[in-house]
């Protein structure tokens, strides 16, 4: 499928890109908005899901909360139960689960999310 590049769409891109980039849909709309004030909030989510689906970003789901991550590669999470950020993980992403998954259900398998939940550095240096 060809998608069409839009200036909005790469304003989303731009805010959303990036190491240690976790936003909901409503953070980037707030900051898409002070460059085009006429944005609608749906026109975010649309062009969110668009990148999902292009693979240049990736969806986190985590207790029914929507986040888009702006490091489309496969990684691991941690996220501050204190300060509720996420932040990457520097774990090498274990392929092996996904092919043990795979056989013992005998399903296809395209990956794999995992985030551990704690207390980050800043919030433990505040305490």
């Amino acid at each position: 499928m060809e998608y069409r590049q839009t200036k909005q769409k790469q304003a989303i891109y731009d805010v959303i890109r990036g190491k240690d980039k976790y936003m909901s849909a409503y953070d980037v709309y707030a900051k898409v908005k002070d460059v085009y004030p006429n944005i609608a909030l749906k026109t975010v989510y649309r062009n969110l899901n668009l990148l999902c689906e292009q693979k240049l970003i990736a969806k986190i789901i985590d207790e029914g909360q929507t986040y888009f991550d702006g490091n489309p590669e496969p990684h691991y999470h941690l996220h501050c139960t204190k300060c509720n950020r996420y932040y990457d993980v520097d774990l090498p992403y274990n392929h092996e689960l996904d092919e043990m998954v795979s056989k013992r259900y005998n399903a296809k398998i395209t990956g794999h999310q995992l985030i551990f939940e704690g207390i980050c550095s800043k919030c433990l240096e505040g305490e």
